[in-house]
């Protein structure tokens, strides 16, 4: 709970100048010499701190400003409300007078007066008179005036310090210094240099603000370590909103208008400003001066000081706030305004759309922000939906955009849509959409008669001439029928025209291309020209087209391509604020990479992956990324949090097939087979095998359920059918042709081969996939060779491929064939610690010493000089050290490398 900060402990920090001041100017009055201290500041700097720091000794009497006639000197004095004073003025200040007078005999008098800019006039006059009347009387007087802007009682108080020659205090903002003895004295421990300068910006120096922060940083339990300092800068935005608010409710009503006009215009425009505020321009130029010069921090960034302005809003009335809301929107509709402002005000009204132009001016944001602002496009589409749920093409516009966005709440709005719609070229946008979702998003499943009759629709090659937006819709419908059945190529023709890729159509039905020609297995070859043809240009804003393009190429072992066009996908979805796109995006990419054995790098993107999921509405129903997620942890060796991450998968409804199931099948597998329960991970591997057919996918590569299931079935004693999958996986090797797949098979082979073959046909596999960018594969492979010369008793062959096999998987991340490799290699005679599956131990030695002491806090410069290099090479070792362990930061970097982790290593 939040205290009473009127003072700041025992003593005020950072103040001692101006306490220096307050008692030299007491032994002044005490001395028989009328002594007057004006102190300046605005709220919060501390001015009623130091008026509780004048001395003890003496009458002294304490109040604060009252508006009315007399009523502040009479509270000073204590004067009964009984007590009339003389209705002639100079008989007043008199009496007063005369009042202080006795008061004085006894003993030095001090009058203190807080909010001084509040006293009434006659009060402000009496002041003065004493201070004329009394300069030669013990007498002190000080007065506490907030100087948070322009206040109308200036002159007044500047007569009063005119007639006791006054000294001014103006307490400034406290230093870093003073600050963290501050923060020593509310926390009760010192805090880290980032903290303290944290606190420092956020509360520009000021005590009371500090001492807020404080409060809520103690309530909120943050630490005052650096990784508390960005809790410390929202903490304190929300303070600074506080303390504006505050302070604007002591200024005068013309300019808390002008405050209110261009919070909700979010603009310092004169012209709209003082059409809402209904003053003179000149008048509004003159208030922003003020604000911006007293009132709203910001240091000259206006988006900043509107932000913090918002906060005058939250004293309106809910009707004044509609009322001013809704004139904005028509001045700057009128004033012809870029068209997401106005929609800006609209949206933010609750009343209906009941005036045409309304309408008329989302739907035009809408229009625009499809391009530039998707979140603003989606909101005026929604509130167009909202405000007339029959507005179809609202609904279809609304559901378009919501495909890269949420496809959940695109799907019913697109099925609700359907039987509505008449016009056969709108009828087959909203089946094509459908049908997009549903390549996705399972539980999506758009009847294959829906997207054949849409295709019928626009025609595909009838007497009548073809327009543009029919080819589009038409290529688009025809890629989603023969992703829909893949097994049934009777549908379509067996390949499509040969299209060049100019248009984003002609790029979604060559990446169908692709990855069906993928699924048959048929040519790798053609595959990848297909997809390299679909990555040549903008992409279809269904989301998917990218990611299958730049699968098909690492599956067709062009891993490279794949990388760059997966990574483009990810950098469009991004930009277009479009998280699903970039959550599919990231998932291939992560498979990509887990795929290929780079397990660190994967790492960073599923985490990505998992972190977009994880904010989405729709995170909970979606598992594009979690059979990627389990087997990026599998390979990390956290078998127990992958089991996790499938059973969670598996709770999820999945209704119909889609592509990751095969993979999540293949991840369940791995898991009972690191378990030892052999039965039930060829079951799974089988599973897969089974769902492949009925689907028509036949690449060897795809899926490899058959090479998991023959190393099973070899492993149990099952030989003639494990030869019975490795020669499936030959056949379908020998259609698709890659270096990769032909690996594969002679590993398959390995597994199944006794006596010198096996060593033959492992020493191929191994040189093959050292070609190739399959790291765990190749991996995977030495161990296996390892394994076989042990079988043949050359233990000393064995442990150099089991050392490499070790050597390939650590440098990549793949912790649990590591420790597998590891374990041959020491039952094999060889020496090696033991692989501790922390991610430091994927630095070099340098690289550690270089983490290490970033870790501490020290900087680029200090580490240079602490190692003795150079800055560059500083700079390139931590590119370095983030990328492998997958942190963006030095605060990230400390859990790392705490102490008790250092001491064991060492």
């Amino acid at each position: 709970m939040s205290r009473d900060h009127t003072e700041a402990g025992p003593g005020l920090v950072g103040r001692s100048a101006e306490l220096a001041v307050l008692a030299a100017s007491f032994a002044a009055a005490r001395a028989g010499s009328a002594q007057l201290i004006i102190v300046r500041g605005p709220s919060g700097i501390g001015k009623t701190a130091l008026l509780g720091r004048i001395g003890d000794e003496g009458t002294i009497l304490r109040t604060s400003g009252d508006r009315a006639a007399y009523a502040t000197v009479r509270s000073l004095l204590g004067l009964d409300p009984a007590h009339v004073l003389p209705d002639d003025d100079y008989q007043a200040l008199q009496e007063l007078y005369r009042l202080a007078l006795d008061l004085i005999d006894e003993a030095p008098l001090v009058l203190v007066l807080d909010n001084a800019d509040s006293c009434d006039d006659k009060s402000l006059r009496w002041f003065e008179f004493l201070l004329r009347r009394g300069a030669d009387l013990p007498l002190l007087v000080v007065l506490a005036e907030c100087a948070d802007g322009p206040v109308p009682y200036d002159r007044r108080l500047a007569a009063v310090a005119a007639a006791g020659r006054a000294n001014v205090i103006e307490p400034g903002p406290l230093g870093q210094a003073d600050v963290a003895d501050l923060i020593r004295r509310e926390l009760h421990r010192s805090p880290a240099p980032g903290f303290t300068l944290a606190c420092v910006k956020a509360a520009e120096g000021n005590p009371r603000f500090l001492l807020r922060l404080l409060d809520a940083v103690r309530e909120q339990g943050v630490r005052s370590d650096e990784a508390g300092a960005a809790r410390v800068a929202e903490l304190g935005g929300a303070l600074v909103r506080v303390a504006v608010r505050e302070r604007l409710a002591r200024w005068p009503e013309p300019l808390r208008r002008v405050a209110c006009a261009a919070a909700v215009l979010k603009a310092f425009d004169a012209d709209l400003v003082s059409s809402l505020a209904v003053m003179p321009i000149p008048a509004v130029a003159a208030a922003f001066d003020l604000l911006k010069g007293y009132a709203v921090p910001g240091g000259g960034d206006e988006d900043r000081q509107l932000d913090v302005l918002s906060t005058v809003l939250d004293e309106l009335a809910a009707v004044e706030r509609a009322d001013l809301t809704l004139r904005a929107a028509r001045i700057l509709n009128d004033a012809g305004a870029q068209p997401w402002r106005v929609a800006d005000q609209l949206l933010a009204l609750d009343a209906p759309l009941d005036e045409p132009w309304m309408r008329g001016a989302l739907a035009q944001a809408a229009g625009i922000g499809l391009i530039t602002r998707l979140p603003v496009a989606l909101r005026c589409l929604a509130r167009l939906v909202e405000d007339d749920p029959e507005d179809l093409d609202a609904r279809i516009d609304l559901a378009a955009a919501l495909v890269e966005v949420d496809p959940w709440r695109a799907a019913p709005l697109l099925e609700e849509s359907l039987p509505l719609v008449g016009d056969p070229q709108t009828r087959a946008v909203v089946a094509e959409l459908l049908g997009a979702i549903s390549l996705t998003v399972p539980g999506v499943q758009p009847p294959l008669v829906v997207l054949s009759e849409a295709l019928a629709a626009v025609g595909s090659g009838g007497d009548g001439a073809e327009t543009a937006d029919d080819f589009e819709i038409r290529v688009r419908l025809e890629a989603l029928v023969r992703l829909r059945r893949p097994g049934s190529p009777a549908v379509l023709r067996e390949r499509p025209p040969d299209l060049p890729g100019d248009t984003p159509a002609e790029r979604q039905a060559l990446a169908a291309q692709a990855l069906l020609t993928t699924m048959r297995g048929t040519s790798a070859t053609v595959a990848a020209d297909f997809a390299r043809r679909a990555l040549s240009g903008p992409q279809p804003r269904t989301g998917w087209t990218a990611s299958a393009a730049s699968a098909v190429l690492f599956l067709a072992d062009e891993f490279d391509e794949a990388i760059v066009g997966v990574g483009k996908a990810i950098i469009g979805g991004a930009k277009r604020n479009a998280p699903w796109t970039e959550l599919l995006a990231l998932s291939t990419k992560a498979w990509i990479l887990a795929s290929a054995g780079e397990i660190t790098e994967a790492a960073i993107d599923i985490t990505d992956a998992v972190e977009i999921a994880a904010k989405a509405p729709w995170g909970a129903q979606t598992t594009v990324h979690r059979s990627t997620y389990a087997l990026v942890l599998f390979n990390q060796g956290e078998v127990d949090r992958a089991a996790t991450v499938l059973d969670e998968a598996d709770a999820i409804p999945r209704l119909g097939l889609a592509l990751d199931d095969h993979y999540f099948l293949l991840a369940k597998s791995a898991v009972a087979w690191f378990r030892q329960d052999l039965e039930a991970a060829l079951a799974y591997a089988l599973r897969c095998g089974e769902l492949l057919d009925e689907a028509g996918i036949s690449n060897p590569v795809f899926a490899p359920w058959w090479l998991h299931a023959a190393s099973l079935l070899a492993r149990m004693g099952r030989a003639s059918e494990a030869g019975e999958l490795v020669e499936r996986g030959e056949e379908m090797a020998g259609r698709w042709g890659t270096a990769r797949a032909s690996g594969l098979v002679l590993m398959a082979k390995g597994t199944i081969t006794r006596g010198p073959g096996a060593l033959e046909v492992l020493t191929e596999a191994t040189e093959l996939l050292a070609g190739t960018s399959a790291k765990s594969d190749h991996a995977r492979a030495e161990a296996l060779l390892g394994m076989a010369l042990l079988r043949a008793d050359d233990a000393v062959a064995a442990r150099e491929h089991l050392r490499r096999s070790v050597d390939l998987s650590v440098r990549h991340g793949g912790w649990a064939s590591a420790t597998t490799a590891r374990d041959l290699l020491v039952a094999a005679g060889g020496r090696m610690s033991q692989v501790t599956g922390d991610r430091v131990d994927l630095l070099t030695g340098r690289e550690q010493k270089v983490a290490g002491i970033a870790a501490r806090g020290a900087s680029n410069s200090e580490i240079a000089d602490a190692l003795s290099v150079t800055l560059r090479t500083v700079e390139v070792h931590l590119t370095s050290v983030y990328r492998k362990l997958g942190v963006v930061n030095r605060a990230d970097l400390a859990p790392l490398f705490e102490p008790d982790k250092a001491s064991a290593k060492g």
